[in-house]
């Protein structure tokens, strides 16, 4: 089932990170993981995601940090990006970026999760 996306997976919780990891593995896709923003920011310029899977509470740099600092150095080419986070009220700091294609509460229903995540790839490609 290779080919479906490969996704950058961004959370400071190691284990949600490691539990999506084996969800989207299964499910065929390619990932990259990150627990930081710092890595996330390198993975995505190195790697080229097609899909980033995005905490907004991070400590040190943020998710807003990550879509900031990522479309300062974007070229054309804007990576779609799904939040999720625990705190719905910080949702609200990234509205109004084009790249942010949807946003999660945790804990999410994981089958809705990942359709969406088919949904967001299959608009982008």
């Amino acid at each position: 089932m290779p080919g479906k996306g490969k996704i950058l997976i961004v959370d400071d919780d190691a284990a949600l990170v490691k539990m999506l990891n084996v969800r989207l593995l299964a499910e065929g896709f390619e990932t990259e993981l990150a627990v930081d923003g710092n890595t996330a920011v390198t993975l995505a310029n190195e790697r080229t995601p097609d899909l980033i899977i995005l905490d907004i509470a991070m400590p040190g740099v943020t998710g807003v940090d990550v879509i900031q600092k990522l479309q300062s150095t974007s070229s054309d080419s804007v990576i779609p990006v799904i939040i999720m986070t625990a705190y719905p009220h910080m949702i609200r700091l990234v509205e109004g970026y084009g790249c942010v294609r949807e946003c999660f509460t945790k804990p999410f229903d994981l089958p809705l999760f990942i359709t969406r995540i088919q949904e967001v790839l299959s608009e982008s490609a």
